[in-house]
């Protein structure tokens, strides 16, 4: 291949990337022409909008490869999730505490599931607590928050680090992991509260070059108050602290700078409203309070109507908090919208099959389900609905509960995007091996 037609063949294959909202991988894998052809076919694939289902079931190694890696006799205490920490308690000795990142992959597409295992708290470190993580493949970066666990006077807060380390050179056997090599530095202390007021941080997340932590202060008398932080990851310096109230959030990253806050348990004085806050850069490089920009009133819920409030993911971030949907909708069928004018599929597609799987794509559907969710001044973006049945797993024949009952549906706990489709996670009451059922094209 000549030097124009390579350089041609990367140009293109790098615009479908970001018309498909995708980033390139190892780039030792497949020559440009034949990720282009696979770029395509996925494409293709998706706007048909034919997904198959497989859970884990189809990847049976994956309990198997901790055995493998962590060796025997161990007593281990899994997560209620393929990633997550590990509990472990040696026959002869102190227990230890693992970080699992399984990635389930796609058997019709030909990717392999794959792990990393490695230790975040051993011997090295006794004296810390893993308190929050968060992990971004396509930087291959991964957080990991942690507290001091010493015993302190009852007026000192204790320290609070956070830590930058590369995925890909994590394993069950490197002690300490190695620091990512975009950080500087790769340890951050977390700026200084009153040092008399104890603190929690919770859901440490990522977006791009900035980490969002929400932190909980405990300000006596059983009062607490809610703060944002925000930190350049790569850089180390911290770019906002938002004060948010005394209203538990969570936090759904927007397109950067813009973080959406809602409330996730309603108090009888709350409003229950959306909030969007910008946390721009200081140009005098320091940390100021983020601005709340913008509030969204939410429509008050008819009368005996339960609403579920959830964290909900966005985009390609992996989400590890429990999410029952925030949604008036039938629940056994879930909405994905997409109003990237990039990727946007304009074309109406004849309904299939839906039993088979088969999305049902109809432009006009996000306004017949959820009235007035689309807003007019967006309304010259094209944008399409696949709209199918999940795939749920067979419930309990009865119910645990009421006895003599029927066992009510599976609920739905999160949605996440994935390479090749998405992934949902039902509730507690489907077996593990078959609470993660994964669409894929």
């Amino acid at each position: 291949m000549s030097p124009d037609a390579s350089r041609d063949l990367s140009l293109q294959y790098s615009i479908e990337l970001a018309m498909n909202g995708m980033v390139d991988g190892h780039h030792d894998v497949l020559p440009v022409s034949e990720r282009l052809q696979c770029l395509r076919q996925y494409s293709s694939d998706f706007r048909s909008g034919a997904f198959h289902r497989q859970d884990l079931t189809a990847h049976p190694d994956y309990l198997r490869q901790d055995r493998d890696l962590l060796g025997w006799p161990r007593r281990v205490i899994h997560p209620t999730k393929p990633s997550g920490v590990i509990y472990m308690k040696a026959d002869q000795g102190d227990s230890a505490l693992y970080f699992s990142h399984f990635v389930p992959g796609s058997a019709l597409a030909g990717i392999p599931s794959s792990r990393s295992l490695f230790s975040v708290r051993d011997g090295v470190k006794p004296d810390l607590a893993l308190k929050g993580w968060a992990m971004d493949d396509a930087q291959d970066l991964f957080v990991m928050v942690d507290m001091s666990r010493m015993r302190m006077p009852t007026n000192v807060t204790p320290d609070v680090y956070i830590r930058f380390y590369s995925m890909s050179g994590l394993k069950v056997d490197t002690v300490p992991p190695a620091p990512h090599p975009a950080a500087t530095p790769p340890v951050i202390h977390l700026h200084a509260f009153d040092p008399a007021k104890p603190i929690n941080v919770f859901q440490p997340q990522i977006v791009g070059r900035y980490l969002i932590l929400e932190i909980h202060v405990d300000m006596g008398a059983r009062q607490l108050s809610y703060f944002i932080d925000v930190y350049n990851w790569k850089t180390g310096e911290m770019v906002s602290r938002s004060d948010v109230g005394k209203v538990l959030v969570s936090i759904v990253p927007l397109d950067e700078p813009y973080p959406l806050l809602f409330p996730s348990i309603v108090m009888p004085d709350a409003h229950p409203d959306l909030r969007i806050y910008s946390f721009a850069p200081s140009p005098s490089s320091q940390a100021r309070a983020g601005r709340h920009i913008c509030t969204l009133e939410l429509p008050p819920a008819p009368p005996g109507k339960l609403v579920t409030w959830s964290q909900a993911p966005s985009g390609g971030r992996l989400s590890e908090e429990e999410s029952a949907g925030h949604f008036r909708a039938d629940a056994t069928r879930v909405y994905v919208f997409d109003v990237n004018p990039l990727v946007a599929r304009s074309a109406l597609r004849v309904p299939r099959d839906s039993a088979a799987m088969t999305a049902i794509v109809d432009a006009g559907d996000i306004e017949r389900v959820l009235p007035g969710v689309v807003d007019p001044k967006c309304a010259a973006i094209p944008y399409v609905v696949y709209r199918f049945p999940l795939p749920y797993p067979d419930p309990p024949s009865t119910n645990a509960g009421l006895p003599g009952l029927p066992a009510p549906l599976p609920e739905i706990r999160a949605v996440t995007m994935s390479m090749a489709g998405f992934t949902v996670q039902f509730d507690d009451s489907v077996e593990y091996e078959k609470r993660f059922q994964t669409c894929t094209v």
